[in-house]
Order: C-alpha cells, then structure tokens, then sequence
C-alpha cells in the first residue's frame, strides 16, 4: 500500500460550473495520480472511492472549503483504490 501525500485544492476557473477541486496523491515511492471532482460530489468521493473516515472527511473539508486547499502529509491508500477512484495514474517520467 502506498503511503504518500494527498492534496486536495479548489481549481481556479471562473467558467467553470458547479465548483471543481483537484486531488491528487503523490506516493513516495514515485507514483502519481490525479483527477479533478465536483464540489458536490467531493465527500462521497473521499469516502467511498478514497475509503477515508467520515470524521477525518469533515474535518479535511472545513480546511478545504476555508483555505481553498488542504494537504494530508502522509497517508496510505491501496493501489487499487487509487486506480478504481478514477484519479488517473501519471507515469513516472525520470
């Protein structure tokens, strides 16, 4: 299981409807996946395809709905659940 750091931030375009944030979570190891995910859909998404606790998703989001942006240092999330969240795995280019 791939620990690493995920992020989470409003993404910034004033013709874009309803509100967009980007997640991303980039491992240590290397490896990289990002995806973008509605306002409205953004808890479901932490929790059902992320699998992250409820409790940790509320707090997570309170940063993200005041700051626009949030950032867990370190947590661990199964490949498979990155893959199957739709975030899209981007190759390692070193």
């Amino acid at each position: 299981m791939p620990v690493g750091r995920l992020q989470v931030h409003f993404f910034f375009d004033p013709a874009a409807h309803p509100e967009t944030y980007q997640v991303s979570h980039e491992g240590f190891d290397g490896g990289l996946f990002v995806g973008s995910v509605q306002k409205d859909h953004l808890a479901s998404f932490l929790h059902h395809s992320l699998r992250m606790d409820p409790s940790f998703i509320e707090r997570l989001l309170d940063e993200i709905y005041l700051h626009g942006r949030a950032t867990v240092p370190e947590v661990s999330i199964p490949v498979s659940d990155l893959a199957a969240s739709g975030l899209k795995h981007v190759p390692d280019l070193r």
